[in-house]
């Protein structure tokens, strides 16, 4: 780590005597970010299933990902759980041919790994095997995703193994802190009816599986990546193969959830919870991108976040919660910009309960400041090349880049998201910053939620009116 950083110093000033006495004083040249298009790489079967296919032939390696349209978020009411009771059994089930045993034996003889997860409006099955076993891997990988069992006692072993999980989960400090934040900011009935249940669980039966299975498992309402050492021809011909055999249909467009109102309920909070220390959330409702890939606000605060908490050297949070030794432990940040639902802007840290109010008082201190003393020309360009230089880094991996071009079909992404970003991201200006930390920053109306073993920090009154909040 020492070295990494003297080596960044030394690129950065071209000579030990050149090296800056801090690190906000740093410069770098302009990161030079140059992302392929979609069009090049995609390709639409006789179904109507759209592939994307990027060829590496570095690794004898292959990535195949299936992206389906269900999610946590599109689970119908009283039946929270679903789809992540459904890509369970698609991971670990039975197809109608082969046992679950069978299957598990046969991916592991390819040294295959398979994993099928759920996000909150895609799901994504994933199968990582030697491009040598793919011949004999993709046809298991797919009979397993279209012709599921869902056997009762699977369904029954996947709802006590997943109710065990969450009971958990209910007793971890930092699980409580996120349930009782978005308690706060979305309403307690919305959350739980989000939230999976021994009622909600057990009232899932396996014609729910299949039904579900059915609308959202046709081939026209699929999106494949792959990546890794294939012939692009060779691998259309073996996925239009496997997925004639999925059911057809028209393809209908993804609903996304219009998303909760928020309760935005401004404050200060404190609820009890285990653990030593306190976990902290601090933020407001944020923001989606859905149907504003265009909009200049949303990149700006983009890089008005890097300014506030992102740069690990130079951001003003981080020198200003470093002056004090030990004053928060596990910070980390989310700028709010959701891809498909609204997202929620939040600072996150631990730290001690005589220490709580203090660490508080600073980060509210900067946000307050970020809106009055807009970041400078060297804040605005450092916090670009720090930007820029994640963003082409997320880009290096032929699986990411071929994923992330699926998640452009599957959400209905101008293809030109991504490749454009990094010119949107060099047009903006210390004013531009400006204008939008005076628009979405108000200090005034942050949520604080302070979870932490009881009673609260003495001192927690100079941070105005404490409110305490039950625990969820």
């Amino acid at each position: 780590m020492k070295l990494a950083l003297l080596a960044a110093l030394l690129c950065a000033s071209g000579s030990p005597e050149g090296i800056p006495s801090r690190p906000e004083e740093l410069h770098f040249a302009a990161a030079e970010v140059r992302l392929g298009s979609p069009a090049e790489h995609r390709h639409r079967l006789p179904n109507g299933a759209v592939v994307y296919v990027i060829e590496n032939h570095s690794l004898p390696l292959v990535d195949v990902m299936v992206l389906a349209p269900l999610g946590s978020a599109l689970d119908p009411p009283g039946r929270a759980g679903l789809a992540t009771l459904t890509a369970r059994l698609l991971r670990r089930g039975a197809s109608a041919k082969h046992s679950a045993a069978e299957l598990g034996d046969a991916f592991d003889r390819l040294a295959a790994r398979r994993e099928v997860v759920a996000g909150e409006v895609l799901t994504t099955a994933s199968l990582n095997l030697l491009s040598g076993s793919l011949e004999a891997g993709l046809p298991l990988f797919f009979e397993s995703l279209r012709e599921p069992a869902f056997a009762e006692d699977a369904l029954a072993s996947e709802r006590e193994a997943l109710l065990t999980e969450l009971g958990r989960r209910a007793n971890d400090p930092a699980a409580l802190a996120d349930r009782g934040w978005r308690n706060l900011l979305y309403g307690a009935e919305v959350v739980s009816a989000q939230t999976p249940t021994a009622g909600s669980l057990g009232g899932i039966r396996r014609e729910d599986l299949l039904e579900l299975h059915r609308r959202t498992f046709a081939a026209s309402g699929l999106v494949v990546a792959v990546a890794g050492d294939v012939s692009t021809p060779a691998v259309l011909k073996a996925l239009e193969a496997e997925l004639s055999r999925f059911p057809g249909g028209r393809r209908a467009p993804l609903r996304l959830p219009a998303g909760a109102a928020p309760k935005a309920s401004p404050g200060v909070y404190f609820q009890a919870a285990g653990g030593s220390q306190d976990s902290v959330i601090l933020g407001q409702p944020g923001w989606s991108w859905q149907g504003r890939f265009a909009d200049a606000d949303l990149y700006a605060w983009m890089l008005l976040h890097e300014v506030l908490v992102g740069g690990e050297l130079s951001s003003r949070l981080v020198r200003s919660l470093r002056s004090e030794e030990g004053l928060v432990y596990y910070p980390s940040s989310d700028p709010g910009l959701a891809l498909a639902t609204q997202g929620t802007f939040q600072i996150r840290f631990r730290t001690r309960p005589e220490k709580v109010a203090l660490a508080v008082e600073k980060v509210r201190a900067e946000i307050a400041r970020l809106a009055s003393e807009p970041p400078s020309a060297d804040e605005t360009e450092i916090a670009r090349a720090s930007l820029l230089s994640r963003l082409g880094r997320t880009f290096e991996s032929p699986k990411d880049l071929a994923t992330l071009f699926a998640q452009d079909e599957a959400l209905g992404r101008p293809a030109g998201f991504w490749p454009g970003a990094p010119a949107r991201y060099r047009q903006l200006t210390p004013a531009d910053l400006a204008r939008v930390a005076a628009k979405m920053l108000r200090s005034e109306e942050l949520t604080v939620l302070i979870s932490g073993p009881s009673p609260p920090p003495a001192d927690l009154s100079r941070l105005g009116a404490v409110t305490l909040a039950a625990a969820p």
